[in-house]
Formats: C-alpha cells, structure tokens, sequence
C-alpha cells in the first residue's frame, strides 16, 4: 500500500493514474437537475462530479437519494455560473461549499470546490481551492473518495475504491493512522461504513484502531481530540444506518469507542445488545444509559447537558423518560410522562421502542397515560383528607398506583 506521502508525491508530480470506468447505469438514473447543471457548467468551461455516497451506494446495488457534486470552479465563480438560474446563497463559502436552489421545486444541491488536504479540516478558514488530484487525498476513505464526471459517464477511481467496495473493505486513503490524527471522528466513520455497507474493517484500520483507540478531548475548544456534540451526531448516524445494529454497537465497543461515546456511564454487556431491534437513537442511548443510577431526573438532566452535550430539552426529556421506562422506575415515569406532550411527533417511535420491554397492551396503557387528569382525579380524591407535603405525597401514591396498574 502507499503511504499518503506516497500519493502526495506522485500527484505533484501528476504521475498518479486514475482508473476510469464507464457506466451508463448510473448516468440513467440522475435527476434532470444534475445533468442540466453540468451542461450549464460545461457552457461556462467548467466541470461538474458526482462525488462520494451516490456512486458508492449505485455499486452496492442501492439507489442513491442524495448527490453531493463537486468542481474545480471557486464559489465566487460558482455563484456567477448558477445565479442566472438559481438562488445561490454564501452559507458554505467558508467551507468551500456552494449551496445551489435549482430546478422548478428550488432543490437544494450542494456543490464543493476542489480543496487541498490540510492538517485539521474542521479549523475555520483552514480550505485551499486546488484541483481533482489533490482532492482525492482530503478524502477519510477510498469508498467515499470516487469522482463521476457527468460529461464522459466515467467513475474515475485514484485510490482502489471500487475494488474495496466489490471487495466489501473498508480502507482509508493512505495510512489510517495518519489519516486518524488528522480527526479522529474518522474512526467512528469507519465503523460506521463498515456495518452501513455490510463490509470488514480493512487490517491498517484495526491495527491504527488497537495503538490508539482514543477520541481525545470532548471539549469542542480543543482542536486534538472530538467534541461530543460531533461524537453523538456520528453516533446517532451509525445507529440509523446499521444493518445490524448489534454487530454495529458490539464494533464500537470492541475497540473501546462506546464508553467515549456514552461518556462515563456504565454501558451494558454487549450480550444485551440483542433486544435492540430498533434503530431509533435516543432510545438506544436511555438503553446504554440505563446500567448508570442517577440521583433522581435531575441529576441525569445534568449528565445529559453537561457530560453529553444533548442539545434540545425536548430530547432530553425524551431521554429522561425512556431510561425511567426501562429501568422501571415508576416514580421517574410518573414525573416524565407529561413531557411526551411536547414531542408528540416521536410518540411512535417510543411505542415500538417500549415493546422491546413491555408487551403492547403495558405500552398502550402507558401512552395514554393522561398525567393531568390524573393528577386532578388524585387532588379531588384526597382533598379535605390531608393538606400540604402529605397532600403532595398522597397524590403520587395515588399516580404511582394507577400508572402501575396495568403493568
């Protein structure tokens, strides 16, 4: 294999052969959009590619759903081509990345300048403009770094994508450890490729994996290591596109990237990952959460806030909830179940996730659950009776009691 010296070198000398591939197929099946935009680009002397996800889904035999399109032209000459004909807007310029609304339903298309390969990426203002041949090399893995030039109907491959994706591997562009310093969120990319594509971890990445499977700092200030906002985005990415969403937990956890994930917690045996069969994300982090006793909701509101970085109250009551229904702790539920009313939207998703813990008629008993009305029939039962703290006590007796009723 080269190093990524290696492929640095044979393309500033421009030695480097890219193997070029005809398929039609996959040229039949782009959106109108997309080929009108090239033949608009070829008029003003510029190129437009298909690069990464689509061309590696169409050789996975899937049909692609989203086409990330790149150019040698700048944003300044990407606005002066598409604005005759589109809304450009600046939001990406600063990333390199030209936000394009075309055709008659204003689709959004993201289109990308060819950029140079620097030491940290996610620094801002840290992009240089350059071409196809230095832009392969930017690229974390080969599957993800094919270019398809709409104009000849070719995939053009520098690195031995497409055969890694035939040969079902997961390779990195160049050494992966190198590649792993540079941003080390690549290793939970990995393995998200890995079971996304239903592919094997190619044996540089493990061996990168096993000298040095740490994340680094969670803190987003600090350049070296992986904010947890970024940390849980991946994540939440693997648990939604897993084939097996065992096989995916039980690799992270194998090379010691859950505990980093589920930061601090006492995450469960991968041996029970096997009651998962939902994809749904944050039920999947109340699950890994719910070995971890927290001092009452508070203190896991704090966890989520503080150590996970959970943005949304809305998810963290979510959270907050599922983890009192798995673990069962009614007192928790009775004082969380109200906040279902403000994520009505995720409800079913929280029903089929309940049925891997409670049979269907615990869970409709569960759901409609009317915590306000409850508590008024409570306060009516034992008003006159008791007054004050006892008062208060009385009634989640009563709420606990009716909650538990059916379950």
């Amino acid at each position: 294999m080269k190093t990524f010296d290696e492929f640095i070198n044979e393309s500033e000398k421009n030695t480097i052969e890219a193997i070029r591939k005809v398929d039609n197929a996959f040229f039949s099946g782009l959106p109108a959009d997309v080929i009108e935009m090239t033949k608009i680009f070829k008029k003003a002397r510029q190129e437009l590619f298909i690069v990464g996800g689509a061309i590696r889904d169409h050789l996975n035999k899937k049909t692609p759903h989203d086409y990330d399109l790149a150019t040698g032209a700048t944003p300044a000459q990407v606005r002066n081509i598409m604005s005759p004909y589109a809304t450009v807007t600046d939001e990406g310029t600063e990333q390199g990345v030209s936000f394009v609304y075309f055709g008659e339903e204003k689709e959004l298309y993201e289109i990308a300048t060819f950029q140079t390969r620097l030491n940290d990426t996610r620094k801002p203002g840290a992009v240089t403009f350059s071409t196809i041949l230095k832009d392969f090399q930017r690229r974390d893995l080969t599957m993800n770094a094919l270019y398809y030039d709409i104009s000849s109907k070719e995939i053009i491959d520098y690195v031995g994508g497409i055969d890694d994706i035939k040969n079902s591997i997961v390779r990195t562009v160049g050494e992966a450890a190198a590649r792993f310093k540079e941003d080390k969120l690549r290793k939970l990319r990995a393995v998200r490729f890995t079971d996304k594509t239903g592919s094997i971890l190619n044996p540089d990445i493990i061996k990168a994996f096993i000298a040095d499977n740490t994340l680094g700092h969670s803190s987003e200030e600090l350049l070296d290591g992986v904010s947890m906002e970024r940390r849980i985005a991946e994540f939440t990415k693997g648990v939604e596109s897993a084939r097996n969403l065992v096989d995916y937990l039980t690799t992270l956890d194998k090379y010691g990237f859950l505990d980093q994930v589920i930061l601090g917690a006492n995450v469960p045996n991968p041996s029970k990952f096997k009651k998962l069969k939902t994809k749904y994300a944050y039920g999947i982090i109340a699950f890994l959460l719910s070995e971890t006793p927290f001092k009452g909701k508070n203190d896991l509101y704090k966890y989520l806030a503080l150590d996970m970085k959970i943005e949304g109250k809305e998810f963290s009551n979510l959270i907050v909830f599922l983890y009192s229904a798995i673990r069962k702790d009614f007192p928790m539920m009775v004082e969380t179940i109200g906040l279902l009313d403000f994520v009505k939207s995720e409800i079913p998703k929280v029903k089929e996730f309940l049925k891997l813990f409670y049979t269907p008629k615990q869970v409709n008993h569960i759901l409609s659950f009317d915590i306000k009305k409850e508590k008024k029939a409570a306060h009516n039962a034992v008003k006159g009776k008791v007054q004050g703290r006892e008062m208060g006590i009385a009634i989640k007796r009563i709420l606990l009691q009716k909650l538990k009723a059916d379950i």
